[in-house]
């Protein structure tokens, strides 16, 4: 989207005599106006990990509207990862091209805490396709211990996919809303094939701990067949911290730092506007 307003804004500003440079300036403002109506965007929070296409928001994104907790979301998304990555942890299916994996610091739970987020699944491909995203949980050592969230196509796990780990309450055979394009920022320029991709709504996981240790969260996001062809993504939103509540940094309760790459656009583009100012004939 970004890419295409620019190009007709400077496509307007050569036919009306304006210098290369003049519609150079004006593409570069449009392109910093879009961004500023996107989120702040930010890396994953500080002691989480990702392979491949992974940050966070701050604020609603194209679709993407705010999670119930109100606060910063993670997200994973299959362009732009590598070779394997985003692959499920275990079991089927397989034929995985590329994709992205993130990986939370490890947090400390007692038997009778509760692990609480919400996860929005959305698909560009279409439906028939294989694409898919996951969240599991890990113990020390990075042992896997149970999925969390599993979606494919257009249902919630996804047929073919591995069970939801026991003792895990989520949607099961959530529907996901077909024929809505998924604008949402990190899966690009990717329109909806047919009317064949979708989106879910915000949807709320639990698990209650039984044993005591450290654990870990992972989710990932992964293309089958063609690499970033019709990418996935995957968003996730924490809870505050609490009593009763085990739960990995990153929630409701954390302090959002804006991406420095958007604050760099905002400056370049208003500096390219000062300059054809200056240029400008009195």
């Amino acid at each position: 989207m970004t890419f295409h307003l620019a190009t007709n804004l400077g496509s307007a500003a050569g036919s009306r005599g304006r210098t290369p440079a003049a519609a150079f300036v004006l593409a570069t403002a449009a392109t910093t106006w879009m961004a500023l109506a996107q989120a702040m965007a930010a890396p994953l929070p500080a002691g989480w990990t990702g392979n491949g296409s992974a940050g966070q928001f701050n604020a609603a994104d194209g679709v993407v509207g705010l999670p119930p907790t109100s606060g910063p979301y993670q997200w994973v998304v299959s362009n732009g990862g590598p070779d394997g990555g985003g692959a499920l942890p275990l079991g089927a299916p397989g034929g995985e091209s590329s994709g992205t994996t993130a990986l939370s610091p490890f947090f400390s739970a007692q038997p009778g805490d509760e692990f609480r987020a919400w996860f929005t699944y959305l698909s560009s491909a279409p439906f028939p396709l294989s694409d898919y995203v996951w969240a599991a949980l890990y113990t020390s050592g990075g042992v896997f211990d149970r999925y969390l969230f599993l979606a494919q196509g257009s249902s919630i796990p996804g047929a073919g996919m591995p069970a939801i780990g026991t003792g895990v309450s989520t949607a099961a055979n959530a529907y996901v809303t077909e024929g809505v394009t998924p604008m949402f920022s990190p899966l690009g320029a990717h329109g909806c094939y047919d009317g064949q991709c979708g989106q879910s709504p915000w949807v709320e996981t639990s698990y209650v701990f039984t044993v005591a240790g450290d654990f870990q969260v992972r989710f990932g996001a992964s293309d089958i067949g063609l690499a970033d062809y019709f990418p996935v993504g995957l968003a996730m939103a924490l809870p505050a911290a609490g009593p009763g509540l085990a739960v990995p940094p990153g929630g409701a309760d954390a302090v959002p730092v804006p991406e420095p790459t958007t604050l760099g656009l905002l400056g370049a583009g208003l500096i390219g506007l000062a300059a054809l100012r200056k240029r400008r004939p009195r």
